[in-house]
């Protein structure tokens, strides 16, 4: 009875063990890429906006010292992301659908503008 009692006691551990990583999976998605200048430079400190089309959320950081951003733990959507520095044209991704478990890599590449300038790619 003793073993029937350990075995059983084993066996309901595994099956819990096995569903952990089920517990871990979550819902959300990622936004990634690279600011570049038209030399491929890379560009620290650009602002970046990543914005939730149909729920209006927005997430706004800065590109580190080499270039890079990324915004994690989005919702799955629509987004539309901009990439804006002083002395650059404003440059807006739009139509980037992000699923569950994604990590969308959305690259920029800035020109420089002597006026105020926005492109807008689709």
């Amino acid at each position: 009875m003793y073993r029937s009692l350990l075995g059983r006691l084993a066996f309901a551990l595994a099956l819990a063990g096995l569903a952990l990583p089920a517990l871990a999976q979550s819902a959300v998605g990622s936004i990634q890429g690279v600011a570049r200048d038209e030399q491929q430079a890379v560009m620290p400190g650009v602002g970046m906006t990543i914005r939730n089309v149909d729920t209006n959320l927005t997430r706004s950081l800065l590109t580190d010292v080499s270039g890079r951003y990324r915004a994690l733990n989005l919702p799955p959507g629509r987004y539309e992301v901009t990439a804006d520095l002083t002395g650059f044209a404003k440059v807006v991704r739009s139509g980037i659908i992000l699923l569950i478990n994604q990590d969308a890599v959305v690259d920029f590449t800035l020109k420089t503008a002597a006026i105020a300038e926005t492109i807008t790619v689709m």
